[in-house]
């Protein structure tokens, strides 16, 4: 179900209605996420109830939001992102999604191969504030970032056979003059791949990237400037508590001193790190970073590589507001904390831990035999909930095996006692 959500997402398309890219994306991941949710139970995790507080800050942060119906919209959008994540926790694997992706955005790619060529269907949807009209996604942006993640993922599973289709989506929109998040992301994730294994030699390429994306944004620096005028306005309307979900695109000309809105109003800060300060305060960007940390402690190297680009675009445009983007961003970010303990799990290990501290503390202030007796017995406990994390941090399907295993050996045992 998931890799078929991932396809239909890639081409869903409607240009006869407002918001002909975005719109049927996010009634589509409307009507599935609940269904799949329903489907697949969730494992709870200490980072799903970190989800669970981020969407109940961003409901409280509605009480003060200047305008009510964009911030329900956006609320809307951030329990999508958060069933999205709860759906990516419940998966093995991402090797069937990735292909599902590799074809959709494979037919995107001869999309924009044809509107460069030869044919261009999409011709009659360009407006003067939307010149140029890429594939079903209209916003080439968008589309790059997002096959460039796949490129990424692909890369990590090693389906090669999925990155020619690819190409023509990532490169051919920079004739368009947008960003170049897109390579950013992929040079970043290729050092990080290098850095585990030549450090020196990857040190020496980031110096090269350095040289050459700095004469490229040289080049179009036009792009970069308004982005730079945003952020530093966008900086000077942070607040400790936020301005509330969804208020960006009503409040920000409060605060603009170097973007004329009369000319032209940004609807998102091109940067999701900001945006959500701006929006959430404080409390936001913490729950968002530890929620990030904890998707960083993975041992999943494929899935770490995509968050690796995930951050990287989210630096330079705003994916999380986007329905793609925030679908595969989310999908990458549960895949990384499924494999982390159950909530029970955790919260016992951690009353066995805080136990032996205290044990550990009462022993060396000099304790009595009794505490002495209950750090060990609270080291034996500790011990084997360490084994239990050990083996719970293992691939799931080793653990399915593994179980599987002791069960045969079980019914083997019972076959030859009573034999």
């Amino acid at each position: 179900m998931v890799a078929a959500l991932s396809f239909f997402l890639t081409v869903a398309f409607w240009p006869g209605i407002s918001g002909g890219a975005t719109t049927p994306r996010w009634a589509l991941l409307s009507c599935v996420i609940p269904i799949a949710l329903w489907l697949r139970p969730t494992q709870w995790t200490i980072a799903h109830v970190v989800g669970m507080a981020f969407v109940l800050w961003s409901g409280i942060t509605l009480i003060w939001t200047p305008n009510l119906v964009l911030g329900l919209n956006a609320y809307w959008q951030v329990i999508l992102m958060v069933g999205v994540f709860a759906l990516g926790s419940s998966i093995v694997t991402l090797r069937p999604v990735l292909i599902a992706l590799g074809i959709g955005f494979g037919i995107n790619g001869a999309l924009v191969l044809m509107q460069g060529l030869w044919w261009n269907p999409f011709k009659y949807l360009q407006t003067p504030g939307n010149p140029e009209v890429v594939a079903t996604f209209i916003n080439g942006n968008l589309l790059a970032e997002c096959a460039a993640l796949t490129f990424i993922g692909c890369t990590a599973y090693r389906l090669w056979w999925c990155l020619p289709g690819l190409l023509p989506a990532i490169i051919l929109p920079w004739t368009n003059g947008t960003p170049r998040a897109p390579l950013v992301a992929i040079t970043v994730s290729g050092l990080f791949w290098l850095w585990r294994r030549r450090p020196l030699l990857a040190v020496h390429l980031l110096g090269f990237a350095t040289i050459i994306g700095a004469s490229v944004i040289g080049g179009h620096g036009d792009s970069l400037g308004q982005r730079f005028n945003i952020w530093s306005d966008t900086l000077r309307g942070l607040t400790p508590f936020g301005h509330g979900l969804g208020s960006y695109y009503v409040s920000y000309p409060a605060y603009a001193e170097r973007q004329n809105t009369l000319l032209s109003r940004p609807e998102n800060a091109h940067n999701d790190y900001l945006e959500i300060i701006y929006e959430l305060g404080i409390p936001g960007a913490i729950l968002l970073a530890y929620l990030i940390g904890i998707a960083w402690r993975s041992s999943r190297q494929p899935e770490r590589y995509m968050f690796i680009g995930v951050l990287v675009v989210s630096a330079f445009g705003f994916p999380l507001h986007m329905p793609m983007g925030q679908f595969m961003a989310a999908l990458i970010a549960g895949r990384l904390c499924g494999d982390w303990l159950p909530l029970r799990a955790s919260l016992s290990l951690g009353r066995i831990r805080v136990y032996a501290w205290f044990t550990r503390v009462v022993d060396a202030y000099g304790g009595s035999r009794s505490f002495e007796k209950g750090g060990e017995f609270f080291s034996g406990i500790s011990s084997v909930f360490t084994r239990c994390r050990q083996l719970l941090h293992r691939h799931p399907l080793e653990r399915v095996s593994s179980a599987s295993d002791r069960s045969n050996q079980g019914r083997a045992e019972e076959r030859s006692f009573s034999g």
